[in-house]
């Protein structure tokens, strides 16, 4: 409440945008419309589009914040940024030592740093800088950039849905053709429904065997109920 009468330690991020958006964010958080403002951070300044992002935390009062920037000429080297409220997480540490975690064990883990945000001036609270996985993830990774989907609710389960349609819904392709999600149907088919002989034969084809099953032991350690 009284952040702006002591020094704070984190980086800073001021946003400005009209009081009108900022009352159409709050009327309609599930909103996929970006509304124009203004990011600034020390020096730099930049105009950007934002709008809230999230699943069942956008009914939250700590709203999570998506930053588009109109290319990646800026001091992140991105087009796009997360402030992730971590509302429910009063530690404000746990998706943090999670990603550093598979950053510490070799995996591709986007990186992530505490920070303290305003919006028209006002206190937001300290918020989780979280790297967007997107093409330049994937350079920084030093990984092909094929077709990438991101889960866009619980459905999104790798197992094959009742309607081709069905999968637009579910999954969200970030990279590739936004109309052709026949690679990922005939994936999620075959771990369905091959026979054993099959799977045992062939799916070290399809996967890293030793990745998914090392990513699963350790969201098993770490309790991850959302991921």
């Amino acid at each position: 409440v009284f952040a702006q009468n002591i020094e704070l330690t984190l980086p800073v991020y001021h946003l400005e945008i009209d009081s009108v958006y900022l009352e159409e964010l709050y009327y309609n958080p599930s909103t996929n419309d970006y509304f124009p403002a203004v990011f600034s951070l020390g020096e730099y300044q930049y105009d950007c589009e934002v709008r809230f992002r999230g699943a069942m935390s956008l009914n939250l009062p700590k709203k999570s914040w998506r930053i588009q920037f109109s290319d990646n000429n800026n001091i992140f080297g991105a087009e796009k940024i997360n402030l992730n409220a971590e509302y429910l997480d009063r530690s404000l540490m746990r998706n943090y030592l999670a990603f550093k975690l598979f950053q510490y064990l070799n995996y591709p883990s986007p990186n992530t740093e505490h920070v303290s945000f305003f919006v028209n001036d006002v206190y937001m609270g300290v918020f989780v800088q979280v790297e967007v996985v997107d093409e330049s993830f994937l350079e920084r990774n030093n990984r092909l950039s094929g077709n990438l989907y991101k889960a866009k609710n619980h459905g999104a389960s790798m197992a094959p849905l009742a309607t081709y349609n069905s999968y637009f819904g579910t999954w969200n392709k970030k990279i590739g053709d936004g109309l052709d999600y026949t690679d990922i149907q005939l994936l999620f088919s075959k771990i369905l429904y091959w026979t054993t002989q099959d799977f045992e034969a062939s799916i070290g084809d399809e996967i890293n065997v030793d990745n998914i099953l090392n990513y699963f032991a350790i969201e098993f350690v770490i309790v991850s109920y959302d991921c």
